[in-house]
């Protein structure tokens, strides 16, 4: 999976499984999966639009976004081993 937690980068995705779309929820990022069984491209031009035009907003709440979901992550590994 191409995660956009990899770069920190506005990445676009298929949303063809619950593992993409919960990665993209947790990072507030929904509006960059695609469709694949809906592929009108104007929608994709439009959306890729949209991050060059707010490429520093988008940029800085995904790097924002990133510290959350890593704090998140790092409290669930802690979590696990202490039962072990």
């Amino acid at each position: 999976m191409r995660s956009p937690t990899t770069h920190a980068v506005p990445t676009f995705d298929y949303g063809i499984s619950e593992k993409i779309f919960n990665s993209f929820d947790e990072i507030g990022q929904n509006r960059m999966l695609i469709d694949p069984y809906k592929p009108e491209m104007s929608e994709i031009k439009s959306r890729i639009n949209e991050v060059f035009r707010n490429k520093a907003k988008i940029l800085k709440k995904l790097k924002a976004e990133i510290v959350k979901f890593t704090q998140h992550m790092n409290q669930a590994l802690n979590t696990a081993l202490k039962g072990v």
